[in-house]
């Protein structure tokens, strides 16, 4: 059971990350920011972080709760 409940806290630690990663590109662009290459490089890196941060923290509090009640983790 440990070892699906690892599957299912990746696929849904994925899946969250890429909607965040998503959801930040499609914020930076419609606020159209046109700025240097390396400005856009700095960006996209901390976009993708945030991204990371954002959906462990889910992934871990609020889905962990909820697969422990549908299965019995020992």
């Amino acid at each position: 059971m440990k070892i699906l409940y690892f599957i299912l806290c990746s696929l849904i630690n994925l899946s969250l990350m890429f909607l965040v990663f998503l959801l930040e590109f499609l914020l930076i662009a419609k606020i159209n920011i046109i700025a240097s290459s390396v400005f856009q490089l700095i960006l996209v890196f901390f976009m993708i972080i945030i991204s990371i941060v954002i959906s462990y923290f889910v992934s871990s509090i609020i889905v962990k709760n909820a697969i422990s009640k549908f299965f019995n983790l020992d």
